[in-house]
């Protein structure tokens, strides 16, 4: 009856939690995180509320996630494939570079220390 309490934490602490996810996490290991949502549930069904899917549901249950163990590995290794790539160029990528390319735009450090007077 008065969970306003449930609606204010979950709203400011879950979903904050869930935008930092986003911002951080590499695309691939986002998607592999929501499609374990199937099989969670499932677990759930049968865990909590004692309900079992019947034998076609079992064989439809079964088809998926044998797809989503396919496409987790195929995650884990694009991933793997990646990591070296992107530790290789981090530290390129940790501060602007100091002189501009001629006709390239300006950046917004460049742009900011430019300053006209009034």
């Amino acid at each position: 009856m008065h969970r306003w309490w449930y609606g204010l934490v979950y709203v400011t602490l879950f979903q904050g939690f869930w935008l930092t996810v986003l911002a951080r996490a590499p695309p691939p290991l986002i998607s592999l995180g929501s499609s374990t949502r199937f099989p969670m549930t499932l677990a759930f069904g049968v865990a909590i509320n004692r309900d079992a899917p019947s034998g076609p549901q079992w064989v439809g249950a079964a088809v998926m996630v044998l797809a989503l163990v396919v496409g987790c590995v195929k995650v884990v290794r694009q991933l793997r494939q990646q990591r070296p790539a992107q530790t290789s160029t981090a530290a390129s990528d940790a501060l602007p570079p100091a002189v501009e390319e001629p006709g390239s735009e300006p950046t917004v450090a460049a742009s900011a220390a430019v300053t006209t007077p009034a």
